[in-house]
């Protein structure tokens, strides 16, 4: 069996779960369901984009064999970017 299908099955449970709990949390009517909805967002989107930029400006060693291409700076820089993502939109969200 290759490797790639090994991981079909988990991979498209997790994908139908993660689709399915966006789903149930837009459904809500409250203000709370939405703002945890959007800062679930920010934190994968701003992970994402921390990771990239650190990871491309400071280069460094590799994290792990799996992902070749990550690197320990991608990893702090995603971290730190995702906090300070989350602390505007938090104190964004206070003010309203």
């Amino acid at each position: 069996m290759s490797k790639n299908k090994v991981y079909l099955f988990p991979g498209l449970l997790f994908l139908f779960f993660s689709i399915f709990s966006a789903y149930l949390f837009r459904q809500e009517d409250s203000n709370e369901a939405f703002i945890i909805f959007l800062t679930v967002i920010l934190i994968c989107v701003s992970t994402d984009i921390g990771g990239y930029i650190f990871g491309k400006i400071f280069k460094g060693p590799k994290l792990t064999k799996i992902s070749p291409n990550k690197t320990y700076s991608g990893m702090f820089g995603g971290y730190f970017l995702s906090v300070i993502t989350v602390s505007i939109f938090f104190r964004l969200c206070s003010k309203f």
